[in-house]
């Protein structure tokens, strides 16, 4: 019973002392200081965009839009640095690339998941809606490493493709909706 008491005594003294510490003894400017510093660098990391909303750069700007008027990207075809896929009406609906002398920004052929993990953030879940209903796209984890879905602002996709071996993408694949969803690579796909 003494030794009880004795423990209790002593882990109230331990209590009081360990919380009352920030009370009695606040932390100096220059710790403070410190410490705000930390989370600065921690912010400066974050990721600065999401897979869902990319704004549209490189091959993205093409889809949904007349191949007539893009010269550049006829002669890029011409020499097969890209393969594209027009509609029937004339429009870019499918753009593949895979050569390093195009621009596919904001990513790089050659450049691994996670260097891209820095400035975007992927994610595994998609709602879209095509000409004729809603489709939800829900990536798996091998999906998500491999083969990662990138929405665009201006309502174009691309999945990226990396290598299983080394980890590094190997193509780009530009697309529309109706694209993506008549030709789906992915297996948690449903329409509503």
């Amino acid at each position: 019973m003494k030794r009880g008491i004795t423990f209790l005594f002593c882990f109230v003294i331990a209590f009081v002392v360990v919380y009352a510490q920030p009370i009695v003894s606040p932390l100096k400017e220059s710790e403070k200081e410190a410490i705000r510093d930390t989370h600065e660098v921690i912010d400066q990391t974050h990721p600065m965009y999401d897979s869902d909303n990319l704004p549209a750069s490189g091959c993205a700007n093409y889809i949904g839009k007349l191949f007539i008027d893009f010269p550049d990207l006829k002669a890029l075809a011409d020499r097969g640095q890209v393969t594209v896929v027009l509609s029937k009406n004339g429009k870019i609906s499918k753009i593949e690339v895979s050569n390093h002398s195009v621009d596919i920004s904001p990513f790089k052929i050659g450049e691994t998941l996670a260097d891209m993990s820095e400035n975007i953030t992927f994610v595994s879940g998609f709602s879209l809606k095509n000409k004729k209903n809603k489709v939800n796209i829900e990536l798996g984890d091998s999906e998500l490493n491999y083969n990662p879905l990138v929405r665009f602002k201006n309502g174009s996709y691309a999945i990226l493709h990396f290598s299983h071996t080394t980890g590094k993408l190997e193509k780009v694949e530009y697309l529309t909706v109706n694209e993506l969803t008549k030709n789906s690579i992915y297996k948690n796909f449903s329409a509503e």
